[in-house]
């Protein structure tokens, strides 16, 4: 079935990524901002945050790639996308979305993408900026930049960003 077709695919042998679950990807989130910030933040709450931010935004059953597809490192995993892009035609989805955090689209990631006809949208932020020559219809680019503000003036301030993630309330 296809969840059996997925794990083989993300785990295949060569990979430089790891597939994990929600749990497993809020975990290691959790580790990174510890070893990040290096200061006591509340762990439940942002566990709770972002279960919350899944829950709303990913309605059905998900696996996360993280990584820039097209960038160095990440070549592989714009392989695998497009593999994994193959492996849903296969089984009957018509419409895919693509999103990344960064948009690097190095060695014709971008193009690749945007040449699979099922792949309606390839959705991305601009912490990496795209040449307007290169940007093609199919790329939504979201900006970061009020997030990133509001971020270091309540930083400035010693006041919380956690408010800046609440989302459906």
């Amino acid at each position: 079935d296809i969840d059996v077709k997925l794990e083989k695919l993300l785990k295949k042998p060569g990979l430089e990524f790891t597939f994990t679950g929600k749990k497993e990807h809020i975990d290691l989130s959790l580790k990174k901002l510890r070893e990040t910030i290096q200061a006591n933040f509340e762990e439940e709450d942002f566990r709770r945050e972002r279960e919350r931010l899944y829950s709303l935004i990913f309605k059905k059953p998900l696996f996360l790639l993280s990584g820039a597809p097209g960038s160095g490192k990440s070549y592989e995993l714009l392989n695998t996308i497009a593999e994994l892009t193959r492996l849903l035609i296969d089984e009957g989805v018509e419409d895919i979305l693509v999103m990344c955090t960064h948009g690097v689209f190095t060695h014709g990631g971008l193009e690749k993408l945007t040449a699979i006809p099922q792949i309606k949208e390839i959705v991305t932020t601009d912490t990496v900026g795209i040449p307007a020559e290169r940007r093609h219809p199919k790329l939504t680019t979201l900006s970061v930049a009020q997030v990133f503000a509001d971020s270091i003036r309540r930083n400035f301030n010693r006041e919380s960003i956690g408010d800046l993630f609440v989302y459906g309330e």
